[in-house]
């Protein structure tokens, strides 16, 4: 789902930390090729995020079938709320918060 994408790209790109950057760029030019490590390692990252990009866009930011599922039954009267459904769904995603 949307969610899970848009925490893949955050993993994706806040774990980088810059002082490990500079580490990595430091090592690099130690070892005379900073050039085409640098663009390894960003090209490799750049591919990733694309592709969380694009999975993210072709995911709809609405359900829309389950909305008018929801529009219908409100208007009918028969829309119930399952508190005990909400409030494991609440704390299965707090959980799942880093």
């Amino acid at each position: 789902n949307a969610v899970s994408h848009i925490r893949e790209i955050a993993a994706a790109t806040g774990n980088q930390s810059t002082a490990s950057a500079n580490q990595d760029a430091e090592r690099a030019a130690s070892r005379g090729n900073a050039a085409s490590d640098d663009s390894v390692a960003l090209s490799e990252r750049a591919n990733r995020l694309a592709s969380l990009a694009a999975s993210v866009s072709n995911t709809p930011e609405v359900d829309q079938t389950k909305v008018d599922q929801m529009k219908q039954a409100l208007k009918d009267g028969t829309f119930t709320v399952d508190r005990e459904r909400i409030a494991d769904q609440l704390m299965q995603r707090e959980n799942e918060l880093p």
